[in-house]
Parts: C-alpha cells; structure tokens; sequence
C-alpha cells in the first residue's frame, strides 16, 4: 500500500467514526453493552410501542427490528405507532443482578 492509499484509508476511517452520531445505533447493541454506551449520545429509530405522560417524567418505549428500549422524553411524547427517530444520551438507570433498565433520555 502507498502513502496516498494509506492517507486515504485512515481519511475514511476517520470520517465515518466520527460520523457514528449521524447514523442510528441498533437497539440490541445498546442493551447487549450498556456499559460502552454510558453517557454516550445515540440516535435510534424505531415504532413507538407504549408511552406514558406523568406528572414528574414522560416516556415511551421504541421498538426496532432488534429490540426494545424506553426514551425519556423532553418534549411530547409521540403517540402509539408513529416511526420516530431519537436522539440522546445513554443511562443505565440501575441493576440488580443481572438484571438492568437501560434508557436513552431526549436531549432537548
């Protein structure tokens, strides 16, 4: 390999990782390795299967092709059916054993 391919390669690795953010994260990989995604910013689309609007905190519940996860909301939260596409950071909201809620809250 020459230079100019090898500046090339490493251009285009460096372009589409630091392009991660713009493409959808599937939601199995979210669940499957909670801890590599904390704190982390994700975008997933999916159907909303669920939501609840209470007093303190809004959610839904988003479904893929490979799995399903609950959004906290910061705006309206779309009603059952609509094909969304969320942005926001990664918390593992708590575990116990092995047992673990996982959620993407909104940004704002």
């Amino acid at each position: 390999m020459n230079t100019r391919t090898t500046a090339l390669a490493l251009t285009l690795v460096a372009a589409v990782s630091g392009c991660s953010r713009f493409f959808a994260t599937p939601v199995k990989d979210i669940l499957d390795n909670p801890a590599a995604y904390e704190g982390k910013t994700v975008k997933v689309t999916g159907s909303v299967v669920d939501s609840a609007n209470l007093l303190v905190v809004k959610f839904y519940h988003l479904e893929d092709e490979t799995g399903r996860i609950i959004v906290v909301a910061r705006k309206a939260v779309p009603q059952r059916g609509a094909k969304v596409t969320a942005t926001g950071t990664v918390h593992q909201a708590f575990a116990l054993g092995d047992q673990n809620l996982t959620v993407v809250v909104e940004e704002p």
